[in-house]
């Protein structure tokens, strides 16, 4: 029956599978959904009577009602997170002061290296590579150290360009002391150190 074929293969968007759809609107009820619904048959009255609430799309909704975590939301939702805007591209996250990856949180769906923090939101300034978001937003931070504070787990080996020690009274290389070489001055942390 359809009602067995919707259940088994479409139970994210079974109402959209039956044929009883009203758009998508928020799950508000059900604590701690982030999840836009569009069964008619759960349609609240208020939004029922007051058409502001339902979007066309699964992706407006979360947009809409979910700015937080759009990526959950249009996945929870039954919609496909490849579609949610600034996929890939990537954005300052000022809390913990590096640059993350706009795809689902905890997917690293890029590949090695990638730091996916959930989807942008809207506000975000978005930036093509992790070394332009980088430049641009935590310029005082040397480049190679947000980068690799950005991409983890890959560790900041340096660039084993040289520069300046003043502790030590001679030129170094960017680079682990952990190395065994005797030239390593550790890795250079501020952007105000010049490399050679």
């Amino acid at each position: 029956s359809l009602e067995k074929c919707c259940d088994q293969h479409y139970s994210e968007t079974y109402s959209t599978c039956m044929g009883n759809t009203v758009g998508y609107y928020p799950n508000w009820g059900s604590a701690g959904s982030t999840k836009c619904l569009n069964n008619a048959n759960l349609l609240p009255d208020y939004m029922r009577h007051n058409p502001e609430w339902v979007y066309d799309g699964i992706e407006s909704c979360c947009e809409r009602y979910y700015s937080w975590a759009v990526g959950d939301c249009i996945v929870q939702s039954g919609g496909d997170s490849s579609a949610a805007p600034a996929r890939n591209k990537w954005y300052m996250d000022w809390v913990n002061m590096v640059c993350k990856q706009s795809c689902l949180e905890g997917t690293d769906t890029v590949g090695y290296g990638s730091n996916c923090g959930g989807i942008a939101k809207e506000s975000d300034d978005l930036h093509a590579t992790v070394e332009d978001c980088c430049e641009d937003r935590l310029h005082w931070i040397a480049l190679s150290e947000c980068v690799a504070d950005s991409t983890p787990p890959v560790p900041n080996n340096g660039t084993n360009k040289w520069y300046v020690s003043y502790t030590k009274i001679k030129c170094v290389q960017d680079c682990s002391t952990e190395r065994s070489s005797g030239t390593c001055g550790g890795v250079v942390r501020e952007a105000h150190i010049t490399l050679f």
